[in-house]
């Protein structure tokens, strides 16, 4: 056996793939430049008729089909074939459960691979799968031993609906059962699943900022109940997969459970962790992609260890659209290329794997339901920024872990990681996001840090290599496309955004308003939402969960901004409870910071800062923040204060302590005839802050000097700020 692989690694390995397929970014080789059998006719791939020579495919083979035929596959194939390239139509039967085992499988611009179809997908009762074969890649790109695609790839399973979904009931230790909130249907006796850890962690829990023991759990369906919503296990749970409660011990928010079984497959021979070559997925170009519940199991090559062109090359990921424009003419569902209902599954075990699935250059997609687990570096990576008008909604991320600090691009461990501005980012759930640095993980990342300009396309199916068919845009002069109804838990941290409409701190006058609505972060070890240097940022329905501020979390922040550039900051109807500290405004304010109509119960709710940059402070701006009709509670056995004017000048030329930094309450605990100012009590003797405080009236519950003001007429006027430093801190 050893010796019969030997021979056919050789054959392959010399296998000629001198002649190229060129697109404006790739020059991929034609591995069936010389191939050993041919289509002569449609029809079986069972038939020698079909082929010259008049033979059947055979171990080794490099089969090519042709233009202008259709080969029906119907086999189970318990050899490798070198390569399948298919120019004309490769189509599985789907009354016949299918493998077809291959090293390079390629579908030509003018060929077509059909593995089920809307009306007609693979039935549950039956599997086809393509797996790629343990043989080492050998052209100088890497491109090899993988499944590429320039032409129209259709692949449709049996759907599963929803892939994922919130459960009804906490499951504790011991459970055989799990109850869901909606319905599943698909759901089937030997299905795999994942539940995520979801614990608030203590520093009991974590090692260098990763959970000790992990409690992330994996299960196969015994049973599922008639109505959809009871779900038996074959084996019991070993942990508890507890909630989000507020103050009052009320459960907001139960964790998930996503589903990674598909009876359509590609995956690699050997499993991730078992020796072997690992297979990769490569949809490029003018490719017509449709893809829906299929599983993508064991792929991907490059790791979050540093690239090079030998042992790490860049750009083989389990799952891959690369500079993918879609077809001229655009699919009748609206989209260039349509990824529904996948798994994405990175198995058991630990590994440095990096991105389960990597969009790059990729433009009006849909991308949704899909369930993603254990990745390195990311789960879902957006690549290069230019990435615009991608619909990417009700994915659900779990498992990610990596390495690097805080300007890491795309190794840190995360659930969503997007390097640009440009997409509708709604209904995503990520858990479970790790790294050994404290700041580094998070669930959901927009990382625009040095951006610059994007080419974004002007209409569907734009290739924004021509000139005429892109506009070039400064991508740090963009707002969020959308973000809404996100959510994170149990992981590093939550969520973050770097220089939207801003670039090296630099404020946009004339930025488009982002707005952040609804998501949800709870349960996560260091900051929930960590605000670095951005413009025009309003965040509308955040809530944030934390178990117990006086023993979870290293830092039990929620909404931080600190000394990092906020212009026209904006937190309305959000809720945050269980925290250390719940709002931590910006100390390098441009125009104002404004919280309105929001709840807030942790140890300390707002926690205004001295004035600082790390860049020299002597040019910071006014501040000016303002609270309206905003409800504060202590939490339970608390005696801290709600609202702390902290005066803490570190020295060393980055404070400015006399620049004026106000706050304003207006219809404090929802009494519009309570209004006043908060001065830092240290401005009753010190003209500090912008003077001496008017006041000495100090209140129960605020750590600070307040002084009755007039009902509001209106924010202050913005000031136009001077410029600050160029090596103002953005990082």
């Amino acid at each position: 056996m050893r010796a019969r692989w030997f021979l056919l690694c050789l054959l392959l390995a010399s296998a000629p793939v001198a002649a190229q397929h060129v697109t404006p970014h790739d020059s991929i080789p034609d591995f069936c430049a010389s191939p050993t059998i041919t289509s002569v006719a449609s029809g079986s791939w069972a038939s020698a008729a079909t082929w010259s020579p008049a033979r059947l495919p055979q171990a080794g083979d490099r089969v090519l089909i042709q233009g202008g035929h259709t080969v029906t596959f119907g086999l189970s194939l318990g050899f490798a074939l070198s390569a399948v390239c298919v120019g004309g139509t490769l189509t599985f039967d789907t009354t016949v459960s299918t493998l077809l085992w291959v090293t390079n499988l390629m579908v030509e611009p003018s060929g077509a691979l059909l593995v089920g179809s809307a009306a007609n997908p693979v039935p549950a009762s039956v599997t086809a799968q393509i797996v790629i074969a343990n043989t080492p890649s050998t052209d100088p790109g890497q491109y090899g031993t993988g499944f590429i695609s320039m032409g129209k790839v259709l692949m449709r399973g049996a759907t599963k609906n929803p892939t994922w979904g919130r459960l009804a009931v906490e499951p504790v230790a011991g459970n055989t059962i799990l109850t869901l909130a909606e319905a599943v249907t698909g759901w089937l006796p030997g299905d795999r699943i994942v539940i995520p850890d979801t614990r608030h962690m203590t520093s009991n829990d974590v090692t260098g900022f990763q959970p000790t023991t992990p409690q992330w759990e994996e299960r196969t369906l015994a049973s599922v109940s008639g109505d959809g919503k009871t779900l038996t296990l074959t084996a019991a749970l070993t942990f508890a997969h507890l909630g989000a409660r507020d103050g009052n011990g009320v459960l907001d928010f139960l964790p998930h459970v996503g589903n990674l079984t598909r009876n359509v497959v590609i995956r690699s021979e050997s499993a991730i962790g078992q020796a072997g070559t690992k297979g990769h997925t490569l949809f490029t170009h003018r490719a017509e992609i449709d893809v829906r519940y299929v599983t993508f199991k064991d792929l991907g090559r490059t790791t979050i260890a540093a690239l090079d062109d030998v042992t790490n090359h860049i750009g083989r990921y389990p799952l891959h659209a690369h500079h993918l424009m879609g077809p001229v003419t655009t699919p009748a569902n609206g989209y260039q290329y349509t990824l529904v209902g996948n798994a994405i599954d990175g198995g058991s075990t630990v590994h440095n794997l990096k991105w389960g699935a990597a969009i790059h250059n990729s433009h009006y997609g849909l991308i949704k339901d899909n369930v993603a687990y254990n990745w390195a570096g990311a789960i879902w990576m957006f690549e290069d920024g230019s990435e615009s008008f991608n619909l990417f909604e009700h994915n659900f991320a779990v498992r990610s872990h990596g390495v690097g600090g805080f300007v890491a691009e795309g190794t840190e461990g995360t659930g969503f990681w997007f390097r640009g501005p440009n997409n509708y980012v709604r209904g995503n759930v990520a858990a479970d996001c790790w790294n050994e640095n404290p700041d580094s993980a998070y669930g959901l990342k927009f990382f625009m840090r040095y951006l610059g300009n994007i080419r974004v396309p002007n209409f569907k199916g734009a290739d924004t290599s021509v000139a005429g068919q892109y506009t070039t845009v400064h991508g740090n002069k963009l707002p969020l496309l959308e973000v809404s109804d996100n959510e994170v838990y149990c992981a590093a941290q939550g969520i973050t955004w770097w220089w939207v409409n801003m670039e090296e701190a630099q404020a946009n006058p004339f930025a488009a308003e982002t707005v952040v609505s609804d998501c949800r972060v709870w349960h996560v070890y260091n900051i929930c939402v960590y605000h670095y240097p951005s413009t025009r940022m309003t965040i509308e329905g955040l809530v944030i969960r934390g178990k117990s501020p006086t023993t979870s979390a290293c830092c039990g922040k929620g909404y931080v901004a600190g000394d990092y550039a906020a212009s026209d900051l904006r937190f309305r109807n959000c809720d945050i409870q269980g925290m250390t500290i719940g709002f931590y405004p910006s100390t390098v304010q441009f125009g104002y910071q404004d919280v309105e109509d929001s709840y807030f119960r942790n140890l300390l709710d707002i926690l205004p800062d001295t004035l600082y940059s790390t860049s020299g402070g002597s040019w910071l701006p006014p501040r000016h923040i303002i609270v309206r009709n905003s409800h504060f509670d202590s939490w339970p056995g608390s005696i801290h204060p709600r609202i702390e004017k902290r005066w803490n000048p570190r020295g060393g030329g980055i404070d400015n302590t006399t620049q004026l930094d106000e706050m304003r309450v207006y219809g404090y605990q929802g009494n519009a005839a309570d209004n006043f100012s908060v001065y830092y009590t240290e401005q009753a003797t010190q003209s500090i802050a912008g003077g001496l405080a008017p006041c000495t009236t100090t209140r129960a519950g605020i750590d600070g000097i307040t002084c009755v003001i007039a009902a509001e007429g209106g924010p202050p006027a913005d000031t136009v700020p001077p410029a600050p430093p160029t090596n103002l801190r953005a990082e």
